[in-house]
């Protein structure tokens, strides 16, 4: 199944967007594709959620990729059996952010998207075009667990 509809993006998404791949650009040793956050950078999704506002869960722990969220997330789930901390997994917060459906958030935080692939991204969401690109888009079927990002 191709995503070929045209997305409708408000200007706030498209300029997260661009902040994001400019904080990346300007950062680079912060950057890290294959890591929601680590010690030393993160990927695009960490860099979109953290500039939209986000907090992460557990500041101290540089391997927790989940963020505070509240209750009324249908995506979001009590941390750590506390029922007044609710969180949501970066990559949720961040395609929220950016106003991406599940198929353009799976190629745009793709672990082996190259800087040259996120500005071909980013430059496909301010175009108002659907992410279309180096994963697989002839593949009939995007289905896939959540583990799997």
């Amino acid at each position: 199944m191709k995503n070929t509809d045209t997305p409708s993006r408000t200007p706030e998404q498209i300029r997260l967007a661009q902040q994001t791949l400019a904080t990346i650009e300007a950062n680079p040793k912060e950057w890290s594709q294959v890591n929601w956050r680590c010690e030393t950078g993160m990927c695009f999704a960490g860099h979109a959620a953290m500039l939209a506002g986000r907090e992460w869960a557990e500041p101290e722990n540089s391997f927790s990729d989940v963020v505070v969220d509240n209750k009324s997330n249908p995506h979001a789930w009590s941390h750590n059996d506390d029922e007044d901390v609710y969180v949501v997994h970066v990559r949720e917060a961040a395609r929220e952010a950016l106003g991406l459906d599940d198929i353009e958030a799976f190629r745009l935080f793709a672990a082996d998207n190259t800087l040259d692939d996120l500005r071909a991204y980013v430059g496909q969401i301010a175009a108002g075009q659907p992410l279309l690109g180096p994963i697989d888009d002839d593949k009939d079927d995007y289905s896939y667990e959540d583990g799997d990002l």
